[in-house]
Order: structure tokens, then sequence, then C-alpha cells
């Protein structure tokens, strides 16, 4: 049994790091958005969210399955094989960038996009690293890395605004801060001398754990469409100003899933493992996490709810003020996908994908539906973002009791 101090334990460890990280995003926030417009912050959006796309199937999930082998060996043998996946997909994504700059030169970010296969690489070795060290219960190190890789993203950003790179300035900084990140992460784990797999183990291991290529990727490739569609949709519907100002409300609105939401998760993940064959324990603790989840989320979205044009506007500047009306309609759904983020890796450990998968798609179907009703029926950005947080607010509630359902009912099946 897991002592409810242990789990609080590690969650502040690893929160800790990434509070301080999230700070200085936030504290650097009002300088860049005094550097860059909207125009800008949409290009990047937009870059990002291609880097999230890919990401995806970068080690084709596998690294997820680091946290359930019963031997360390034979989990570092893992991270090997991620390793090498990741270079395999920068290599292969490098290639499809250089027929597509065959054809024509000019497409997309111009110069910046031979980052992308860079930023890839380094984020599927954060990644498995990251799943690592959360094995190991070395939560320090994570949080170290997210320190750094903010840290190092802030100054080039600011450093290439300065220095006149104002087009390149923000892609330049998520390359800085992600290859620290995989760099701090990696030298230890180097340093450890973990034994590579030879040919025959990693058949055996990428046979094992084939569910999350087959299983899983369809489902991660969903949920990265739950929060990246909405760019592209923007993009499509209304202009990159709109993308730009949305990149600054998620920025507001996704702190406290990183600072708290996101540490929550991966230390329920560890847990969760190790209390996957006792059912009645599994429920108890996500219950108990459900229920902290939203007391602890409650007063900062329901600040950004009643006053975000105003904060926004006097932390961003004036001209960011159209952010902080997006950021109070969205906070109710915000609010409630806090607290269904806390549990969203339990269908993992109870090998429950396939359920997942649908009603996963299900939340992309509603958020696509409510973002293009919207706009057909008024033309107004904000009356599709408020068809959108009142329809996904009751789709998260109906996902958050489905999890916290999901290991009584397996217990009685």
């Amino acid at each position: 049994m897991i002592k409810v101090s242990d789990f609080t334990r590690h969650v502040a460890t690893l929160a800790g790091g990434t509070a301080i990280a999230q700070a200085i995003n936030l504290l650097m926030a009002p300088v860049l958005t005094r550097l860059y417009g909207p125009d800008a912050f949409g290009d990047f959006a937009l870059f990002m969210s291609v880097v999230s796309a890919v990401a995806i199937v970068v080690t084709l999930r596998y690294e997820m399955a680091v946290m359930l082998p019963d031997e360390d060996r034979s989990a570092a043998k893992l991270v090997w094989i991620c390793i090498w996946l990741s270079v395999f997909t920068g290599l292969v994504l490098t290639l499809v960038l250089l027929i597509l700059h065959q054809i024509n030169q000019d497409w997309l970010w111009g110069g910046v996009t031979w980052l992308l296969p860079l930023i890839v690489l380094m984020l599927g070795i954060t990644q498995t690293l990251n799943n690592w060290y959360s094995r190991r219960k070395e939560y320090r190190r994570p949080g170290m890395s997210r320190i750094g890789q903010s840290s190092f993203n802030a100054a080039t950003s600011w450093t290439a605004a300065v220095k006149g790179f104002m087009g390149k300035g923000l892609f330049l900084g998520a390359f800085a801060g992600q290859t620290f990140s995989a760099f701090w992460l990696l030298v230890k784990f180097l340093r450890q001398k973990w034994a590579k797999p030879n040919r025959t183990e990693v058949r055996e291991l990428l046979k094992k754990y084939v569910a999350f290529p087959t299983s899983n990727v369809p489902f991660a490739i969903v949920g990265m469409l739950q929060v990246n569609a909405i760019v592209f949709i923007l993009a499509y519907l209304f202009d990159k100003t709109v993308v730009g100002y949305f990149s600054r409300t998620l920025l507001v609105l996704q702190a406290p899933m990183w600072l708290m939401g996101s540490a929550v998760a991966q230390v329920f993940y560890q847990q969760a493992s190790v209390l996957s064959g006792d059912r009645k324990a599994l429920a108890r603790l996500t219950v108990s996490i459900a229920k902290k989840s939203a007391l602890v989320a409650l007063p900062v979205y329901a600040l950004i709810a009643i006053a975000g044009p105003e904060l926004f506007a006097f932390v961003f500047g004036a001209a960011w003020e159209e952010s902080g009306w997006y950021a109070a309609i969205l906070a109710p759904y915000m609010y409630f996908d806090f607290i269904r983020l806390g549990l969203s890796n339990l269908p993992l450990v109870m090998d429950k994908q396939k359920a997942l998968f649908a009603r996963t798609a299900l939340g992309v179907v509603i958020l696509a539906a409510a973002l293009f009703l919207g706009e057909h029926f008024s033309g107004i950005v904000r009356t599709s973002f408020a068809l959108m947080s009142v329809l996904l607010s009751l789709y998260n509630l109906y996902m958050t009791f489905w999890l916290i359902r999901l290991p009584r009912k397996d217990e009685t099946t």
C-alpha cells in the first residue's frame, strides 16, 4: 500500500521544478508579448502544433512502457530502444523536409523548418527519460530539466528579439530549451552505463509491448488533436492573429496543468502501476486525486473566469485584452480538463486503451463541431469558444466519472 504522504511528497518534488519553470515562462511572457506580436505567436503556435503531432509517434509510444517492466535492466533497454527510435524518426523527418524543400523552397516557416526534426528528436529523448526517472522515483532531475528548458527558451527568445531576429526568435528559443532538457536528462543515464539490448532483446521487447504502438498511438493522436486541432481549425476559420491571441490564452490556462496537473499525472501513473493488482486501493487513490485536483484548481480558474480581460491587459499589455476574453470563456472547460488530466494515465495501467479511444475521439468531434458551428452561425470567434467551453466541460465531467469508476468496474468483472 502506498502512503498518501509519499504520493504528496513525490508530486511536490516534481511540481517544484515545474513551478519554477512555469514561473519563468509567466514572468517572461509580458516581456515577450511586448517584443513579438500576435502574428509571430500565431506562426509559432502552428509550428509547435506540428511538433506536438510528430512527437506523438516519435517512439511509437514505447516510452510509456518504460514504467512497466519488473526490473530496471529491462526498462533501461526500453529506454535505449526509444532513443534509437527518436533518432530514426528525426532522420525520416529530415528526409521528408528535403523532398518538400525541392518542391517548394518557400513553404511553411522558411529556414526555421529545419529545426523541426531536431526538436522532435530532443522531445522524444526527453519524454522517454522523464518516464525513466519517474519509474526510479528520481523526480528532482526532471524538475531541474524543466527549469533549464524554460530558462534557455526564454533567454534565447529575448536575445534573438533584441538582436533583430524577430522572425526566428521564438523558434530558436524552443530549440535551445528542448536541447538543454534532453541533454540534462541523458547525461546521467549514460553515466550509469546501462546495458544496451541486443537484436533478440529488441525484438522481444517490441513484441511484448506491441499494444503501445498498435493501440496507444491511435489514441495518443486523437488525444493530441484535442489540444492541437484547435490551433489548426482557428487558423483555417479565422487567421493567425486569432491563433496568436489563443496561444497566450493557452499559456495562462495551461499553467496550472503544467504546474500541478502533469506532475500529479506522472506520479499517479507510477503509483497506479504499483497498485494495479489491488483494485480497491487503486479506486481509493483515484477518487482522492480527483477530489484534490478539483479543490486545488478551483480558485485559479474562477479568478480567470471573472477577471480574465483585465488580468491579460495588465500583465501582457493592452493589445492582449482579447486573449483575456478567450481565457474567461474557456476557463470552465480547462478547469474540468485539469481534473481529468491527473487520472489520464489510468487506462494505460489497466489496459483499457481501446475503451478510451472512442471516448477521446468523441471529444475531438465535439471540439471541432463547436468551432465550426460557432463560426458558421455567428462568424465570431468568442461565440465559437463559448459553445466549445460548454460542450467540453460536460464532456470532461463525463470522462472524469468514467475514469473514477474504472477500477471499481474492473474489480467486479
